[in-house]
């Protein structure tokens, strides 16, 4: 097979094959020949089969007369649009697998699959792109006349459907996913560019500037745009504060304060706090003021992915951080509590506490932070 493929590769490439005559003669019945098909036997073999008026130019039958595989050959380049035709004769036979090739090119389909007919396809192989080895490989996997007699060519056609199928579903959902990671912010997420920005300019920023960062770029992103218009084009108020402060020489302009939207009540008493980390620790501590009993399940409750936010001594706040060790402050006798937490985060911790109290967030306790 390697012999015959390296053969007509040279006399491709030469343009040796002039028609669909030349192609089905030279390259197609070769080919069938060595992956085990009896090219001279008419019940096995059928060229130019037809059936209520359609006509494919071969049905392969691993059985005498009951056709397994339809080929439908095409001069070189002339294959586009024919996957219809050979689609609709296919699925009205009932035909499990088809064959689409100018001779170069061999698309290998399953017709009665889902979707598109793109979605259908196995597999594409182009003579001249792939190895000699490559090409003997996927031929034999679905053409094989043993395989195909044995069933083990559909199972296996079947499987690679499945696989390619759920790698479209995971590529179609990358845009979501990444969507939903920008529109809220994951503590990783926002951790992650903390981390990244503090290596790139030694400086570490805030949380809250990180998160704020997050939330304002476009929820589906181009990345070649995004990265010129970032770093090229974007003008300073879409930039951190902390990056001008310690990057520009120029004076800034004055900007009048905008009102910070920053809201605590615990049972109606309403809680004051400079910034939201001193609002989350007031709310945090009335809680356990009146549950001190539930402060295991409010910690409980309150753990990260990766932290644990809440525990009995500062080293098991961020035990894998002790840089982070000065963010830690008492909440309670005996327990401590990370406050190197977004804003977002924060308002999960103190959801989530409320829920281990039984009391209800949002009624007996309002939170209300921005970006939450």
């Amino acid at each position: 097979m390697i012999d015959l493929l390296q053969k007509i590769a040279h006399r491709l490439e030469s343009g040796s094959y002039i028609n669909e005559a030349a192609i089905r003669i030279g390259i197609i019945e070769p080919i069938l020949g060595k992956l085990g098909w009896d090219t001279a036997d008419p019940q096995t073999v059928l060229p130019e089969y037809s059936s209520q008026g359609r006509r494919v130019d071969y049905a392969l039958c691993a059985y005498p007369a009951r056709p397994s595989v339809f080929i439908e050959a095409k001069a070189i380049g002339k294959v586009e649009a024919a996957d219809r035709q050979l689609f609709e004769y296919a699925f009205h036979e009932g035909i499990p697998f088809a064959v689409l090739t100018d001779g170069r090119k061999w698309s290998f389909y399953l017709p009665s699959a889902q979707g598109s007919y793109e979605d259908r396809r196995l597999y594409k192989l182009d003579l001249l792109e792939r190895s000699p080895e490559e090409c003997e490989r996927i031929l034999f996997r679905y053409l094989s006349y043993d395989r195909q007699r044995s069933g083990v060519a559909q199972s296996d056609a079947q499987q690679d459907y499945a696989s390619r199928a759920n790698e479209r579903m995971a590529s179609d959902t990358l845009a979501r996913a990444w969507s939903e990671l920008v529109t809220e912010p994951d503590p990783l997420l926002i951790e992650l560019l903390v981390e990244r920005t503090e290596a790139l300019c030694g400086i570490r920023p805030p949380l809250e500037a990180a998160e704020n960062f997050i939330l304002r770029r476009p929820s589906t992103l181009d990345f070649a745009t995004e990265r010129q218009t970032s770093v090229i084009k974007a003008p300073p108020e879409q930039r951190p504060a902390f990056l001008d402060a310690e990057t520009s020489s120029e004076p800034r302009p004055i900007r009048p304060a905008t009102p910070r939207q920053l809201s605590a009540t615990f049972r109606g008493n309403v809680l004051h706090g400079r910034d939201a980390t001193a609002m989350f620790l007031e709310l945090l501590r009335a809680l356990a003021a009146e549950f001190p009993e539930r402060m295991e399940q409010i910690a409980t409750a309150a753990k990260g992915r990766t932290r644990n936010h809440i525990a009995r001594s500062p080293a098991e706040v961020y035990p894998d951080r002790p840089d982070l060790a000065h963010t830690v402050v008492e909440l309670v006798p005996g327990w401590f509590v990370g406050t190197n937490i977004a804003n977002r985060e924060k308002h999960r911790i103190m959801k989530a506490g409320c829920e281990a109290c039984g009391v209800v967030f949002g009624r007996d306790v309002i939170f209300e932070l921005p970006n939450t």
